[in-house]
């Protein structure tokens, strides 16, 4: 049964990938042309990726807040490796269930290792800039626009509008899944927070109840317990307070009873003996 759920489970995660992918094609219009026109670029982002990527990477071993994602410089060379295989990923136009896991898998590295948008962003903006201007360094040589290029303006335009709505589209899946993930952290945080508080609680009433059970009325909760259990720590307190003067009274008026009790009984025996 386990493992039915699982599959299960898995099966539904594989169906969600697919159509949020599928819903975000359908919006940003990136048609099946569009794909095509944008394999037509791949042998220059193959080409043109690693001058893009050194660039991109120069930037991030000047910048504190990014170089101290990468212990060394052998960290930087394998994030280089694993960007150039994804960027050729996108280049293929193929964004089927494997892109998606892919992407998803990329999120939440940078969930778990607190890469913020911004700097994935950022990263993007420079890779694009460059090869945007690789590509039209290639097809309009020397200005001599569209004479050797063997695309008109529109297709051109095509292209590269191609290539902008797949590097969108990667960047809003792998966000997206970034946010999840932080999400995700946060609330369970926040249970993790909350059976701590409750664990606090129980020890410190736990303690003062077992005062009590002892006969020992003057505990208190002197101790402060997190906002949300602190009017319970004052009724405590106020219970265990009147408590402790309504026994105290009890005391006094069996002290009183007590003293007839032995002014009666004294009473008694001085009669007793005068009339004999």
């Amino acid at each position: 049964m386990p493992n039915t759920l699982r599959k299960i489970a898995e099966a539904d995660r594989v169906k969600a990938e697919i159509q949020a992918v599928s819903e975000r094609l359908e919006l940003m219009q990136m048609t099946p042309q569009n794909c095509t026109a944008l394999r037509a670029l791949k042998a220059l982002v193959q080409r043109e990726l690693p001058v893009a990527l050194d660039k991109f990477y120069g930037q991030v071993r000047q910048n504190p807040a990014t170089r101290k994602f990468f212990a060394s410089e052998t960290d930087i060379e394998h994030a280089k490796g694993a960007q150039a295989v994804h960027w050729g990923n996108i280049s293929s136009g193929n964004f089927n269930h494997d892109y998606a896991a892919r992407v998803r898998r990329i999120g939440m590295v940078h969930a778990r290792i607190g890469l913020e948008p911004r700097w994935y962003i950022g990263g993007y903006a420079i890779i694009l800039d460059h090869l945007i201007k690789a590509a039209i360094k290639e097809h309009f040589p020397k200005k001599r626009l569209f004479s050797d290029s063997g695309m008109n303006a529109a297709e051109f335009g095509e292209t590269l509008g191609s290539l902008s709505k797949a590097v969108m589209l990667d960047m809003d899946l792998a966000i997206s899944v970034y946010i999840d993930e932080a999400e995700k952290a946060r609330l369970a945080g926040q249970t993790d927070a909350t059976s701590k508080e409750q664990e606090l609680v129980c020890e410190s009433f736990g303690k003062a109840m077992t005062r009590i059970a002892n006969k020992d009325l003057t505990c208190e909760l002197a101790a402060e317990l997190p906002e949300a259990y602190e009017p319970l720590r004052a009724d405590f307190n106020n219970a265990v307070g009147t408590l402790r003067q309504s026994l105290q009274s009890v005391a006094q008026v069996t002290g009183s009873i007590e003293g007839a009790i032995r002014e009666i009984s004294c009473a008694a025996d001085d009669l007793s003996r005068r009339t004999l």
